[in-house]
């Protein structure tokens, strides 16, 4: 959905709630339309940009004037960082294990080979020979 789209939708809500309530008798439009985009400016905060679905750029993240939407970005963002985090230590978890199975492996073939070589050396001590 592009920019036009959005701002569109936007204020076909707004239209469509007020000219409901109005129709009802209820509050005036223009309150209702205020009410609506406060609620909305509100949940963007002062460093939404609704147009590209991100933050206003800025070196860093915003530590006020932060909305609902703004803090969900930011605690998105965090989340995909401890994943990408946890894969990276997975990795090394795995690739640390290879290698610790693999020493095993290398143990139990020396372990083998010593217990081979004490066998032959046992043989030909008690034959008497050198």
């Amino acid at each position: 959905m592009n920019a036009k789209d959005k701002s569109a939708t936007r204020q076909e809500i707004v239209d469509a709630v007020s000219a409901t309530f109005a129709e009802s008798g209820g509050a005036s439009l223009d309150a209702i339309e205020n009410a609506i985009k406060g609620k909305i400016a509100e949940m963007e905060g002062a460093h939404w940009d609704a147009d590209r679905d991100a933050p206003v750029k800025k070196a860093g993240k915003w530590k006020t004037g932060i909305g609902t939407i703004l803090k969900a970005y930011y605690d998105l963002e965090d989340a995909q960082k401890n994943v990408s985090s946890l894969h990276e230590l997975e990795q090394s978890v795995t690739e640390a294990m290879q290698k610790y199975e693999h020493a095993c492996t290398a143990v139990e073939e020396a372990e083998d080979a010593y217990n081979r070589f004490n066998a032959f050396a046992s043989r030909r001590a008690g034959t008497g020979q050198r």
